[in-house]
């Protein structure tokens, strides 16, 4: 029987990696499609694949699992890109209100990332911080444009 946890700690033993992993771990034995899974859904899988990269093993991965990888990052990259201009977006309407926003977080990924590294953060929504009595003004003008705030609970 397979150990549960099995995936889980390759993925760590890669992602903890600075060079090529150096672990017991037999990499020819490996189940890469639930590696690849088990990161997907921690959120991981678009760093995972740049850390295989970088270290090599994704030669290990069969072709046809590393080219579908390879789409899903390259996909997510794509995305970050939407993403990134929606922000630069966001601020510049701010802006023209004299609101200055502090982008946080994930946000953060989007234009402190090296090149080519855009994509290696999975991301979902996009966190700015604004001042209190300037809400009303911020929630108003980005909302004419068809972003909405997270009317999540305080």
């Amino acid at each position: 029987m397979t150990d549960p946890l099995q995936s889980y700690r390759q993925l760590i033993e890669i992602l903890n990696s600075t060079q090529s992993p150096s672990s017991d771990i037999r990499w020819q034995d490996v189940d890469w499609d639930r590696l690849i899974q088990v990161a997907d859904q921690e959120g991981l899988g678009p760093r995972l694949y740049q850390s295989l990269s970088e270290s090599g093993l994704i030669k290990q991965l069969p072709e046809g699992s590393r080219a579908a990888f390879k789409r899903r990052v390259l996909l997510n990259t794509m995305l970050n890109e939407k993403i990134k201009l929606q922000a630069i977006e966001i601020v510049a309407v701010l802006n023209e209100l004299d609101i200055e926003p502090i982008i946080i977080k994930g946000g953060l990924h989007l234009f402190e990332s090296e090149p080519g590294a855009l994509g290696t953060r999975v991301m979902g929504d996009l966190d700015i911080i604004i001042s209190a009595p300037q809400m009303d003004l911020a929630v108003e003008r980005p909302g004419k444009i068809g972003f909405e705030p997270d009317e999540a609970e305080e």
